[in-house]
């Protein structure tokens, strides 16, 4: 094994969320801050349609989701997802010698808007916080909804447990990550 962090390690530590679009926009793939942004795990995200999942407000947005071939910035784009609305700046580009494949990276504004004017620098570290708080809260999300398929009906409230209260430590950063 390398010392040189594989490609699923490096799209695991970016803070921005990151969807792998096969053709038909289907989710082929995602990363960690993708499940926390969308509130899915990977698992219940790949092979759902993006339409399914998020509601972009830009009309030129869907023009060149649908094009395949795209590759463009769009900035503070008011998207729901879920019941929750987002701003977020959206880059979509294409996979190299991969037609029909698309990664689309989507940041939330709230989390890099900078404080002041001028060249002060963004204000950065709630962002990094909540992600590195965010990664292993997804993962012990993962290893209960792992373990509940495992167990008898009687102990998967325990896994439940787990799941529902990793959701609400998420919410809570997100709640802190926006004073």
């Amino acid at each position: 094994m390398s010392d040189f962090p594989q490609p699923a390690e490096q799209l695991a530590s970016l803070s921005s969320a990151v969807l792998l679009l096969g053709p038909g926009l289907v989710i082929q793939g995602t990363n960690p801050a993708a499940e926390q942004l969308i509130g899915i795990g990977a698992k219940r995200l790949v092979g759902r349609k993006l339409d399914e999942i998020a509601h972009f407000d830009e009309a030129r947005f869907y023009e060149w989701l649908d094009r395949g071939d795209s590759q463009i910035s769009a900035l503070s784009v008011k998207t729901r997802i879920g019941n929750a609305e987002h701003k977020l700046d959206l880059i979509l580009s294409p996979v190299i010698d991969h037609p029909g494949w698309q990664m689309l990276a989507m940041n939330d504004v709230r989390a890099t808007e900078t404080l002041g004017e001028g060249d002060e620098p963004p204000l950065r570290a709630p962002a990094i916080l909540a992600h590195e708080i965010k990664n292993p809260l997804s993962a012990i999300r993962g290893a209960a909804q792992l373990l509940g398929r495992k167990l008898s009906d009687g102990d998967k409230a325990l896994t439940q447990l787990i799941a529902d209260e990793v959701d609400r430590i998420a919410k809570l950063v997100d709640r802190m990550q926006s004073l």
